[in-house]
């Protein structure tokens, strides 16, 4: 019995330990179990096997935000691993741990809903200062040759006129809605480097069941946890570009830091010299 304990005790200490689990910028180590396929383990790790967000119908366009209401349509997704414990959020969570594949897509498509509204509403601006100003044009015309009293319907139209000019400038100087195509195009690029990622641990999940060799694009895959890790830094990187690019933001780029903190000697060096 003692030589069992011993036995054991000793495997469970030689396990490998990866040295980059201690610093937060490095990628999280391999977490995939032994009875795990790379393709459910990039699935678990981005949160796509948890939300079925790629059917058709409203109800899964709008499920993170409409989580509370069950579907009434049948999940035609093809699920190869399921966290149940998941989908429930724990009395401590405010939320519901989607992952970062959700968050993506519904970020996305609120900059997409945000980039349509802005862009009719800035032309029905632009077509408001177009009109009006012809019509108070015609107006004073015709009270001038008619003697009709025009002056409160000039005024009030001037006055709307003014509204949409003030409302106009204050939406094109908060780089709308350029600044949220971007953001939705940075978004739809790591939405798209995930999906092909998943494409790709599944072609090479099918190629390792029939014993097929693995092909360059395999060999250029890391594993699933480093994978998951890149695209939710890149994830990051773009809602900080979208937070960097606001107007009312001064924001400094490590450029600049790093020109200032090298010219600090120099700075020194010259003060001391006028000393």
């Amino acid at each position: 019995m003692n030589e069992t304990k011993t036995s054991g005790h000793v495997s469970a200490t030689e396990l490998p330990v990866n040295p980059g689990t201690q610093q937060s910028l490095n990628p999280p180590p391999t977490s995939t179990p032994p009875h795990e396929s790379d393709l459910a383990a990039f699935q678990r790790l981005t949160g796509m096997d948890i939300l079925n967000i790629r059917d058709s119908d409203l109800r899964s366009w709008l499920r993170p935000l409409l989580c509370c209401f069950p579907s009434r349509s049948p999940s035609t997704s093809t699920k190869s691993h399921t966290l149940p414990s998941a989908k429930t959020p724990p009395p401590d969570l405010a939320a519901t741990n989607y992952g970062v594949y959700s968050r993506i897509v519904t970020a996305e498509r609120a900059a997409s809903v945000s980039y349509h509204w802005y862009k009719h509403v800035i032309n029905i601006l632009f077509l408001i200062q177009i009109v009006l100003p012809a019509i108070t044009t015609a107006l004073a015309a015709y009270s001038v040759t008619t003697k009709s009293p025009t002056a409160i319907a000039i005024s009030i139209i001037s006055t709307i006129n003014i509204i949409a000019g003030g409302l106009l400038a204050y939406l094109k100087g908060q780089g709308l809605p350029q600044r949220k195509l971007l953001y939705k195009n940075q978004l739809e690029r790591v939405r798209i480097d995930m999906e092909i990622r998943e494409r790709q641990f599944r072609e090479k999940d099918v190629r390792a069941s029939v014993g097929a060799p693995a092909t360059e694009g395999d060999k250029g895959l890391e594993d699933p946890a480093t994978e998951a890790w890149k695209l939710e830094q890149q994830f990051l990187a773009a809602e900080k570009d979208e937070q960097d690019n606001s107007p009312d933001v001064y924001s400094r780029n490590a450029t600049s830091v790093a020109a200032q903190k090298a010219a600090i000697p120099m700075v020194n060096h010259i003060k001391d010299a006028q000393i």
